[in-house]
């Protein structure tokens, strides 16, 4: 397991997680107040938690591609970028 400073290390390369971290860490402490109820304070908690989730998995996805991405080219196969599909549905027809 990391030590603490090894953590803050790893986090200073995922700045997006580390303000995640510092958030939640935020509601622990009640830094705003606004944490009076126990049901006030898990609805915050899940909620950060849920992005958290969502910001790995972003994170994880986005090194993967890269991955892959620098591994066919290295086998000298051409990469195909992906955009957002423009297809909005399948055309009728006829009546």
């Amino acid at each position: 397991m990391a030590d603490i400073s090894e953590l803050a290390a790893r986090l200073t390369n995922h700045p997006d997680l580390e303000k995640r971290f510092e958030q939640i860490l935020n509601i622990v402490d009640n830094a705003d107040g606004n944490c009076v109820r126990a049901d006030d304070t898990e609805f915050r908690v899940i909620e950060e938690l849920r992005k958290l989730g969502k910001e790995v998995l972003e994170d994880w996805a986005q090194k993967q591609q890269s991955g892959l991405q620098a591994s066919l080219e290295s086998k000298g196969s051409t990469v195909e970028k992906k955009g957002k599909k423009k297809c909005i549905g399948t055309q009728r027809m006829g009546k």
